[in-house]
């Protein structure tokens, strides 16, 4: 294992490419997070803190600047050349990482959806099939909605979806009319 501690929160443009071939190659790198001293202003001021930006396979390979800046789905601004577009998979919040993958380990099939606004009353125990939309410009997909007794409802989609993405709006409809819709609070892999 090669342990290196930069003497910033941002590596040097110069020590990028050690960074990536150092990836590349499989060592696992362990950076100190440092603080936010040496960050932007606006960075500073907007609450970001810095942080590691990791492959899934656990390899750091550079600091990201706070993870208000990042969602899933992203491609742009993540700063890392590996000959394979790389997708921002998911946002770990309790360690402050922000976890890059392929377009495939973007796919999901089953999420929670937390807060739902009933349109069409629904019980507790209740399973229908819909047509879920999940973000803005989504295409309703069809899934099956199980309504839990804690306010919630388990999703799962007939085909796995690209970029569920926590905080996002999920809709249900029953053709053109609107079953419910809340927001969804997680994915389950």
């Amino acid at each position: 294992m090669f342990t290196y501690s930069p003497p910033s929160p941002a590596p040097s443009a110069s020590l990028v490419p050690l960074l990536l071939l150092v990836a590349a190659i499989g060592i696992t790198l362990r950076f100190e997070v440092l603080d936010d001293m040496k960050l932007g202003k606006i960075v500073k001021q907007a609450g970001f803190r810095s942080g590691i930006g990791i492959a899934q396979e656990a390899v750091s390979v550079r600091w990201h600047a706070g993870l208000g800046n990042y969602t899933v789905g992203q491609r742009t601004g993540l700063r890392i050349a590996t000959g394979t577009p790389l997708y921002v998979i998911g946002l770990d919040r309790a360690n402050n990482r922000v976890v890059v993958g392929t377009d495939e380990e973007l796919l999901k099939s089953h999420l929670l959806v937390r807060e739902i606004n009933w349109v069409r009353p629904a019980r507790v125990g209740d399973s229908f099939e819909a047509r879920v939309k999940i973000r803005n410009k989504h295409f309703p997909a069809a899934a099956r909605v199980e309504v839990r007794a804690d306010g919630e409802a388990d999703v799962e989609f007939a085909r796995p979806q690209r970029a569920i993405t926590p905080g996002q709006a999920a809709v249900f409809y029953d053709g053109n009319e609107m079953v419910g819709g809340g927001w969804i609070s997680g994915v389950i892999d």
